[in-house]
């Protein structure tokens, strides 16, 4: 009788001490998000991308017929990347705009926000400047900056100014 106590006590201590350890000295399966937890918002845009060109020190121009890639994700904010859509061969025409179909994604943290990335690959030939390919992040929507549009669809542009210089210079 004796052994069985001993046996059902020691049972006990080995599944309480788990427990009490985890409480105590927190858990490494907690979320590192939990800090910034939220209530849920929806992010529904319609982008319009522009592209422009830009010699130091003057204003920027358009730069019409420019081919690009463009990526759009969420990016969670444990860094972990989702929803990709990828347009690739676009191309931004004589009026300068390339309209990606709408976007939505639910942001549920604080620190959650949606990444728009532009791969340019072809820019016109031009007499006046010479234009640098391009190929960057360029563009973030944070929780913040989305919420007070939660549950709308709005029209946001997106702006892709890519360096040049004269030629000459």
């Amino acid at each position: 009788m004796r052994a069985v106590k001993y046996i059902i006590y020691a049972s006990l201590i080995i599944l309480i001490i788990p427990i009490v350890s985890c409480n105590l000295f927190g858990s490494d399966d907690e979320d590192a998000c939990d800090s910034s937890i939220a209530p849920q918002i929806s992010v529904d845009f319609h982008y319009i991308v522009r592209t422009f060109y830009q010699v130091e020190g003057e204003e920027r121009q358009p730069l019409e017929n420019t081919a690009l890639n463009i990526y759009v994700n969420k990016v969670l904010c444990d860094g972990e990347e989702k929803g990709f859509f990828n347009y690739d061969q676009c191309d931004t025409g004589e009026d300068n705009l390339y309209y990606l179909t709408p976007i939505g994604y639910n942001l549920h943290n604080t620190e959650d926000y949606v990444r728009i990335t532009a791969e340019v690959y072809y820019v016109p030939d031009r007499t006046d400047v010479n234009v640098y390919r391009y190929d960057t992040e360029v563009a973030t929507i944070s929780y913040a900056q989305a919420q007070p549009y939660d549950n709308m669809q709005m029209t946001k542009y997106v702006d892709i100014v890519m360096p040049a210089y004269r030629y000459g210079e």
